[in-house]
This record gives C-alpha cells, sequence and structure tokens, in this order.
C-alpha cells in the first residue's frame, strides 16, 4: 500500500511538471529553468527506485507495473522536451537571461496619458541599460506589450526602442517654451502654502527650464542646468512669504538650488503680521467705544435706532443691545445720542445721584465711569 501511494504522487508531480511544459506552447525557458526542471524529474525518477522490490502478490502486479510505466513514460517525454528546448536555444543561439519580473517591476503600464510619457520613456531606458545584448529583441517585445489604448497605435510599426521612445516624445509629451516656464517661475508665489510644497514646484520648474533649454537647443549639458537653478534659485529668494527669509537668502553665497533650498527651510520661521493678525481676531469689541453696539452714532449701519431702555424698581437704568426693539416711550426723551462718536449720554441731565447706568453687549459689560458718579462708584 505505501508503494503504491507514493508511486501515484511520483506520477502525479511529473504529469504537472510534463503539463506545464506543454500548455505554454512554444515559450522558451532559460537555461536555469530547464536545468532545475531535469533535477526534479531526476530525483522522482531516482525516488522510485529507491522503492524495490515491489510487491509482487498477484492482486498488486498489475497496478504497479501499470504505474511504473506511466512514470517511464512521462520522464522520457520531459526529458525530450528539455532536449529539444536546448537544441532549438543553441540552434538559434538564443541567450534567455532577461528577468520578467524585474522588467515589469521597472516598466508601468503606459496608455498615452501625457502627464506619464516622460517617466515612462525614463523606465524603458533603464531596462535597456539593464538587458544583455542578446536579449534585446525579447525586451522590446515586452515593451510594446506594455504599451496600451492610443499609443498602441502609435507605436505599431516602430522596430527599435529609440524609434519608440521618439514616437511617444512626439505624440504624447507636453512641451513648454523656455519663455513659458521662466514666466512661470516668475509669478509663482508660496502665498499660504508650507515652504516645502513651494520648494518643490520650484524645482520642478527648473527640471521643466533644463530640458526646455536642451530641446530648443539655447544651451546644452550642465550649462542648461546651472542656468535653469539660477532662475530657478532667483525665484525661491523673490517669492518666498517671509520677508526675513528673503533677506537672509539674498545674503547667502549658495550656488545650487537643493543648498538653497535648504537654508531656507532652516531659517524661514512664522512673520510677526502673521502673529499679531491671530491676536487681533480674539479682541472683544468694548461696548461703550464702538459706533455700532449699544450707542449709535450717526455713520453707523444702525442709524436711526435706540436702545431700549427700562425702569427697575431700584431706579437703575439698563441698555440692552437690541437694536432690534422699539425705544420705550418712558425713556425716549431722556435718551440722546452723542453726534461725536464717544459713546456718552448728554441727555439724561436730570438723573438722580442714586443711579447708574450700565451696558450689556452680548454678556460682556462694561460700567461707564465717565457717566457714573465717582462716589458711588468708589
Amino acid at each position: 500500500i505505501i508503494q503504491m501511494e507514493t508511486l501515484n504522487e511520483v506520477l502525479d508531480e511529473l504529469k504537472t511538471i510534463h503539463s506545464n511544459f506543454t500548455k505554454l506552447g512554444d515559450r522558451i525557458y532559460t537555461e536555469k529553468t530547464l536545468d532545475r526542471k531535469e533535477e526534479e524529474v531526476n530525483n522522482l525518477l531516482a525516488s522510485v527506485e529507491e522503492l524495490k522490490p515491489f510487491d509482487t502478490t498477484l492482486s498488486k502486479v498489475d497496478k504497479v507495473a501499470e504505474t511504473l510505466n506511466k512514470i517511464t513514460d512521462f520522464g522520457k517525454k520531459i526529458h525530450k522536451y528539455i532536449k529539444d528546448q536546448r537544441e532549438y536555444q543553441k540552434k538559434n543561439k538564443i541567450k534567455m537571461t532577461f528577468d520578467v519580473k524585474m522588467a515589469t517591476a521597472l516598466v508601468a503600464p503606459y496608455n498615452g496619458k501625457e502627464d506619464d510619457t516622460e517617466a515612462f520613456i525614463e523606465s524603458i531606458s533603464i531596462l535597456n541599460d539593464l538587458v544583455e545584448t542578446s536579449d534585446k529583441p525579447l525586451m522590446l517585445k515586452f515593451i510594446k506589450s506594455r504599451i496600451t489604448g492610443r499609443a498602441k497605435y502609435a507605436i505599431s510599426s516602430e522596430t527599435t526602442l529609440d524609434g519608440i521612445k521618439t514616437k511617444l516624445s512626439q505624440k504624447f509629451s507636453v512641451r513648454l517654451s523656455s519663455d513659458a516656464i521662466l514666466a512661470q517661475l516668475k509669478t509663482t508665489q508660496q502665498a499660504n502654502r508650507k515652504l516645502a510644497d513651494f520648494i518643490a514646484q520650484i524645482e520642478n520648474l527648473a527640471g521643466q527650464l533644463t530640458k526646455a533649454f536642451i530641446n530648443e537647443q539655447m544651451i546644452t549639458g550642465e550649462s542648461a542646468e546651472k542656468m535653469a537653478e539660477k532662475f530657478a534659485m532667483q525665484s525661491l529668494i523673490d517669492n518666498v512669504a517671509n520677508p526675513e527669509t528673503s533677506l537672509i537668502l539674498k545674503a547667502a553665497t549658495h550656488t545650487t538650488l537643493s543648498d538653497l533650498a535648504a537654508k531656507a527651510i532652516a531659517v524661514d520661521k512664522p512673520t510677526k503680521a502673521n502673529v499679531f493678525h491671530f491676536s487681533q481676531q480674539k479682541k472683544t469689541q468694548n461696548c461703550y467705544h464702538k459706533s455700532n453696539n449699544c450707542h449709535h452714532n450717526n455713520n453707523g449701519p444702525n442709524r436711526g435706532k435706540q436702545s431700549n431702555w427700562q425702569q427697575r424698581g431700584n431706579n437703575t437704568q439698563r441698555c440692552y443691545n437690541g437694536c432690534n426693539n422699539q425705544p420705550s416711550n418712558k425713556w425716549q426723551q431722556n435718551t440722546q445720542r452723542n453726534n461725536k462718536n464717544r459713546g456718552t449720554f448728554n441727555g439724561n441731565q436730570n438723573q438722580s445721584r442714586n443711579q447708574r447706568i450700565h451696558c450689556c453687549n452680548s454678556g460682556d459689560c462694561e460700567t461707564p465711569q465717565q457717566n457714573a458718579d465717582s462716589h458711588l462708584l468708589g
């Protein structure tokens, strides 16, 4: 029983190896793969030999013999397939060293989107540098398989990597002139953005300007990069939000954009103007000294309205900032607005010295000392 189970397991593994070879059709395997598969088959066949002597019981003989014949048959088929692969590669001088997994990770699918064109061209250029000369035809097929959509039709007739890159660059690249990029550099402001985001945009524009110089054949190579960085550095100095940072950068002696950007990040801090503005937002308006509160002047937005005065039992008068209420008839004659916008009450001249005047503006109450009796205030 143990022998039969082992023989069946060996047979199943040999069937799987043979099936994987045949179902992929004309696929060409690397020498390393062929060696590994050949070793697996030899180990399986050797494990069968270790089971001898087999059970020769009459009821078992036929099953063992049948299984052994199948194992031998699949072993021969696999060995023949491996042999034919090696002869084909030798005849056609094919050396399979192309790493599909590495290529797939490096080269992303591309459908002709303009924003992705530059990155795709750069990735296939890197792949070309990594692949052996003998694998270039296979690499070209792989690259074409990564191109889809409208871009696939554009490069269908191309047979070289340079031809593919040129066609993609011509049809699917966003090109700006050096003048247009320079205009962007001059007008790009940090405003309310983080300094790091502003620097990233400046660096991106510098890279575009370098390529524009080269494409327009104005400057070449390293000179184009230095010239583009010079413009980018000036833009960073002029358009950074913090004036103090701008002054420090003007005095700096850095010669590269990356060094100047690092300096900007190191010295940049919030401006005093922003801090002052924040504190101003927290101020509470004084009811007696603002023209739009309880005491309205002739220039205020509530001109023509009067505060609602009410008589209390303790002879105390209170002013509520209820400008939409109708004025009280009892106190209308005693309430006069001051035309000098100083928030004092000159019309109520006949008040008792025991009276006090209070103004409430949304819960913030202050006693106007200029109108109250100094003896009562203590």
